[in-house]
C-alpha cells in the first residue's frame, strides 16, 4: 500500500506541469465560450433597445398626427417603459 502511494506521488510530480497546462487550457476555453455567449446576448439586448427607441419615436409621431389617441398614448408609453426596464435589468445581470 505504501509503495503504491509513493508510486502515485512520483507519477503526480512527474506530470504536474502537463496536468496544470491541461487544466488551465480547459479553463481558458470555458471562459472564452462563456464570454462569447454573453457578448451574443448583450448584442441582442442592445439591438432590442435600439428597436424600442425606433418604436417609441414612431409611437410619439403617431400621437402627434392623431393616429394614436391621447387616451391610448400613455398606455403605450407605460408598456414601452416596462419593456425597456426589463431589458435594462437583463443588461445588469
Amino acid at each position: 500500500m505504501l509503495s503504491e502511494i509513493r508510486r502515485l506521488t512520483r507519477f503526480a510530480n512527474q506530470y504536474e506541469a502537463e496536468f496544470a497546462k491541461t487544466i488551465m487550457g480547459h479553463s481558458q476555453q470555458t471562459i472564452a465560450a462563456e464570454r462569447q455567449s454573453k457578448q451574443k446576448e448583450l448584442n441582442a439586448m442592445l439591438a432590442r433597445d435600439k428597436e424600442l427607441d425606433g418604436l417609441f419615436e414612431r409611437m410619439y409621431e403617431d400621437n402627434v398626427v392623431r393616429k394614436i389617441s391621447d387616451e391610448r398614448f400613455p398606455k403605450c408609453q407605460s408598456d414601452m417603459r416596462k419593456n425597456r426596464a426589463n431589458l435594462r435589468d437583463g443588461l445588469r445581470l
